[in-house]
C-alpha cells in the first residue's frame, strides 16, 4: 500500500474511533454503551452542540436496554470538564447532576429520589468556547454510600469535582453508558434553541424544530470542532465529513 494511502487509512480509522465515542476522547472514565439522553423528545447524539437555552428541566435519562433487572440501582453523574474556560478549566470539573439510588421507571427509563446535587442547566459564559456537558449512569453496588469527602457538594456548591477521584472512592464500576454535548454563549455559539447534529453537511432542507422549550430554529450546518487546552481533537460535528473525505482519498 502506498504511503499515502497508509496514513490515510490510519486517520479514518482514528477519526471513526472517535465518532463512535460516548464521551470526549480525551475524557475519563469511558464508557461503550451510549446513554439516552432527551430534552422536550430530542434524543442527543454525542458531540452535538446545542445553543443556550437548554431546558432548565433534568433531561429524560434512559438505559437503550429493555428487561434489565428492575431492583438494580443507577447512580446519574453530569459534569462540566472546561470552566471557566476549556484553555483554563480551573474549577473544573463543575458538578451538574449527581443522583444515586435511581430506578428503571420502565423498560428504559431511569429515575427515582430526588438527587443530591439537583441539576443544573448549562451556562457557559460568553467569554468561553463550548462547554462539554458529560452524562453518565453508573450500575450502584449494594450498601451504596457517598464518601465523607464528597458529602460538602450541592447546589451551592459545584466547582473542583475530580470525577475520576470520585468514582475510585466510592467504588463505582466502570460507567454502564455515557454521552456529550457541547453548549455556549460566546462567538462559536449556534441559534440558542438549535441543535447542530454530528455529520450534518446542511444538504436538504435542513430544518427542524428545535429540541429547546420555546422558539424554533434548524440544524446548523458546518462542522464543530472542539480545540482543548493541550491541542487540537475534532469532535461531533465535521468528523463524518472529515472520514468521508479521507475514505475518498483511500479509493
Amino acid at each position: 500500500m502506498a504511503p499515502s494511502k497508509s496514513l490515510a487509512l490510519a486517520a479514518l480509522t482514528t477519526l471513526a474511533s472517535a465518532q463512535m465515542m460516548q464521551i470526549p476522547p480525551d475524557y475519563s472514565p469511558s464508557a461503550n454503551l451510549r446513554l439516552g439522553v432527551s430534552y422536550n423528545g430530542r434524543s442527543i447524539v454525542p458531540g452535538s452542540q446545542l445553543g443556550i437555552q437548554v431546558p432548565a428541566e433534568a433531561p429524560v435519562i434512559n438505559t437503550g436496554l429493555s428487561n434489565g433487572n428492575p431492583n438494580q440501582r443507577f447512580v446519574i453523574l453530569m459534569v462540566d470538564p472546561d470552566a471557566p474556560t476549556p484553555e483554563e478549566p480551573t474549577v473544573s470539573d463543575i458538578l451538574h447532576w449527581l443522583a444515586p439510588d435511581q430506578r428503571r421507571l420502565d423498560d428504559f427509563t431511569i429515575g427515582g429520589p430526588e438527587a443530591l446535587v439537583p441539576y443544573a442547566r448549562p451556562m457557559p459564559p460568553p467569554s468561553s468556547r463550548a462547554h462539554r456537558y458529560i452524562q453518565y449512569i453508573f450500575t450502584q453496588p449494594e450498601n451504596f454510600t457517598i464518601p465523607a469527602a464528597w458529602s460538602g457538594y450541592s447546589a451551592e456548591n459545584r466547582t473542583n469535582f475530580d470525577t475520576v477521584a470520585f468514582v475510585e472512592q466510592a467504588g463505582l464500576p466502570q460507567p454502564f453508558a455515557a454521552n456529550y454535548f457541547l453548549c455556549s454563549n460566546g462567538s462559536d455559539a449556534i441559534a440558542p434553541y438549535a441543535i447542530q447534529v454530528p455529520g450534518y453537511n446542511g444538504t436538504g432542507n435542513g430544518t427542524s424544530t428545535a429540541a429547546m422549550p420555546t422558539g424554533t430554529g434548524g440544524f446548523v450546518p458546518g462542522p464543530t470542532q472542539y480545540i482543548s487546552g493541550a491541542g487540537r481533537t475534532i469532535v461531533g460535528a465535521g468528523v463524518a465529513a472529515v472520514v468521508g473525505a479521507v475514505a475518498v482519498a483511500l479509493l
